[in-house]
C-alpha cells in the first residue's frame, strides 16, 4: 500500500549556504543538473517529435531552474521533467500547458486534504498505471531504423537503455552522455577537405586552373585540427598553386584549431605559395590574430575576391636547368 500522505504544505525558509560556501555540495550539484537537464531535453524532444510541436530547450532551462531555486525554499528535492508523470499525460490526450495548471491544482487539494485517502491504494495499481503508459512510448521499428541507419548512434542507445534497465536511470543517462561524447571524438577525428579548382571568369575550358580552394567541413577544434591541417596540406603541396581557405564552415577555432592554421600558412609560405582566408567569421579572424597569424590584408568576405588576391601575390618560382643557361645574352 501507499499509505497514508502527510496533510498540509511545508513551512517557507530561507536555505542554508553554508554547503554550498564551503564546497561541499559542487560536485553533486553538477552531476544532478547535468543529469536534469539531460533527461528534461530528452523527454521534451521525444514529447515535441510525438506530437508535432517545438521543444524549446533554453525555456525548459529556465524552468527547470526557477522551480529549483523555489523548491529550495521548502525544503524539496531537486526537481526535473517526469518520465512517468510526462507518459501518463501524453497517453490521456493532455496537449499545452492547460493539464499543468489542473496537475498544479490537484497537487495542492491532495497536499492539503486528500492525503489520508491513499492509505490503501496499492502500490502495483501505480506502476501498472505508469508501465502501460511508457510502455506507449516504446517505438521499437525507429529503434531498429536507427540501428541500421548509424551504428554510433544505436550504440548510444543501446548504452543508455543497458545501463538504465540494469543500474538505474541516472547511471544510464550519464553513460548515454559520455558514450555520445566518444562517439562525437570518432566521429570528428577526421573530417573531409573539400577541394575545388579555381579559373579567372571568362577563363577558356583549355587554361588551367590557377588557384586551389580547400575548404573544411567543421570548425577547426582539438579532436580534429591536426587531421584537417595534414590534409589541407597535403591537397596544397600536390597541386603547388596559390592557396585559398575557405572558412564559411568554421564559425569558430579553438587555440589548437588556430595554431593548426598558423602551421598551414607557415608550411604554405615555405613552399612558395601564397595563403590566404576567404568568408572567415570576424570572431576567427581575432583568434587567428591572437595566435600570430598575419590575416590584414589576406582575409577576404568572398573566395572569388580571394582567389584573384592569392593569383596576384604569386610569384611562380622558374627553373634553373641547362637550357636557361644557355641562352645567349640579349
Amino acid at each position: 500500500m501507499v499509505g497514508a500522505l502527510p496533510t498540509g504544505l511545508p513551512p517557507v525558509s530561507a536555505p542554508s549556504l553554508t554547503p554550498l560556501l564551503s564546497g561541499q555540495l559542487w560536485a553533486s550539484a553538477a552531476l544532478l543538473a547535468l543529469v536534469g537537464m539531460t533527461e528534461t531535453s530528452s523527454i521534451s524532444r521525444f514529447v515535441a517529435r510525438r506530437t508535432r510541436q517545438r521543444s524549446d530547450p533554453g525555456r525548459e532551462a529556465l524552468g527547470q531552474g526557477v522551480a529549483n531555486v523555489a523548491v529550495a525554499f521548502v525544503g524539496g528535492y531537486p526537481v526535473c521533467a517526469s518520465l512517468s508523470g510526462t507518459s501518463v499525460n501524453l497517453a490521456g490526450g493532455a496537449r499545452g500547458p492547460r493539464p499543468i495548471y489542473f496537475f498544479t491544482v490537484l497537487a495542492l487539494l491532495v497536499a492539503l486534504s486528500l492525503g489520508p485517502l491513499f492509505a490503501y491504494l496499492p502500490r502495483f495499481a501505480l506502476a501498472a498505471v505508469v508501465i502501460m503508459a511508457v510502455a506507449s512510448l516504446l517505438d521499437f521499428r525507429r529503434l531498429l531504423a536507427l540501428c541500421r541507419a548509424d551504428r554510433l548512434d544505436a550504440l548510444v542507445v543501446l548504452t543508455t537503455f543497458a545501463v538504465t534497465l540494469l543500474i538505474g536511470p541516472e547511471r544510464g543517462i550519464l553513460a548515454g552522455v559520455a558514450v555520445a561524447w566518444l562517439c562525437y571524438l570518432w566521429r570528428t577525428r577526421r573530417l573531409p577537405v573539400h577541394e575545388r579548382l579555381w579559373r579567372p571568369a571568362g577563363a577558356s575550358e583549355h587554361s588551367g586552373p590557377a588557384c586551389c580552394v580547400l575548404r573544411p567541413c567543421s570548425s577547426l577544434l582539438y579532436p580534429n585540427a591536426e587531421a584537417i591541417h595534414d590534409e589541407a596540406l597535403r591537397l596544397a603541396l600536390a597541386r603547388g598553386m596559390p592557396v585559398v581557405l575557405d572558412l564559411s564552415a568554421a564559425p569558430f577555432l579553438d587555440a589548437d584549431g588556430a595554431e593548426a592554421i598558423r602551421d598551414l600558412a607557415a608550411a604554405c609560405g615555405a613552399a612558395g605559395m601564397p595563403l590566404v582566408f576567404a568568408e572567415a567569421a570576424s570572431s576567427v579572424l581575432e583568434r587567428l590574430t591572437a595566435a600570430g597569424v598575419a590575416v590584414s590584408g589576406l582575409a577576404f568576405p568572398t573566395v572569388d575576391e580571394a582567389c584573384v588576391n592569392a593569383v596576384a601575390k604569386w610569384k611562380p618560382v622558374l627553373p634553373v636547368g641547362p637550357a636557361a643557361l644557355s641562352k645567349p645574352p640579349g
